[in-house]
């Protein structure tokens, strides 16, 4: 959900193979047509060497290095956040990384518990030589992966990250059960219920968010 026409998140499922799909979802910085065209950059780098970095920090650190590569003589840089995971389904593990986005969780129903899938690395384009942090997680059929940007807690919860957190596990443990679809539309309604004027809309930030039923 764009804040204006055209917005600056990005996101893709893509197919790697039978057992695997790599996950992606990020945001550039700023809004409008600049932003855009970066986001569509992102994707096609993304899409054009998943089969061939199959490791998500060594993914990350190519798009980086090619990413800062065209914009190294200029005076106006943008970064981007991104989070990037492949999911094997024959190991049952989620393999993942970051470069400076918003927190996925994971939602084991058997145990009742949300876990932060968290990793450290810089958002793209901040840093020539980068680290990636890749990191692993086991999963069971019936989980739940949730990704989404920053501008969902923007809206209501920008300066109450706690609150934020605590509302959004309390949306996904009761939506034992729920197809994907819904829990995102149960997601959009509590945090991003609002018709704004178009002059409100400059004071919003893009939203993107992504339900994986595992």
């Amino acid at each position: 959900m764009p804040a204006m026409d055209i917005g600056g998140d990005f996101y893709n499922l893509i197919k790697i193979d039978n057992d695997c799909a790599g996950v992606l979802i990020g945001d550039v910085s700023g809004h409008g047509i600049s932003a855009a065209l970066l986001t569509a950059m992102f994707n096609s780098m993304v899409v054009n060497h998943a089969k061939t970095y199959l490791s998500p920090d060594l993914l990350l650190y190519q798009i980086n290095s090619e990413y800062c590569k065209v914009f190294e003589n200029s005076r106006n840089i943008m970064y981007a956040s991104a989070f990037y995971a492949v999911i094997d389904t024959a190991k049952r593990k989620i393999y993942y990384s970051n470069a400076g986005g918003a927190l996925p969780l994971l939602v084991r129903y058997s145990t009742d518990e949300v876990i932060e899938l968290d990793a450290f690395g810089m958002p793209i384009g901040m840093d020539e030589a980068p680290i990636y942090e890749y990191k692993s997680v086991p999963y069971s059929s019936g989980d739940v992966l949730f990704l989404h940007t920053d501008g969902l807690s923007d809206t209501f919860y920008k300066d109450k990250p706690e609150e934020f957190t605590a509302r959004i596990n309390e949306i996904l443990l009761s939506a034992r059960g729920f197809p994907p679809a819904e829990i995102a539309e149960a997601m959009l309604a509590e945090f991003y219920n609002l018709d704004p004027s178009p002059s409100e809309k400059y004071m919003l930030d893009d939203v993107s968010l992504i339900v994986c039923g595992l």
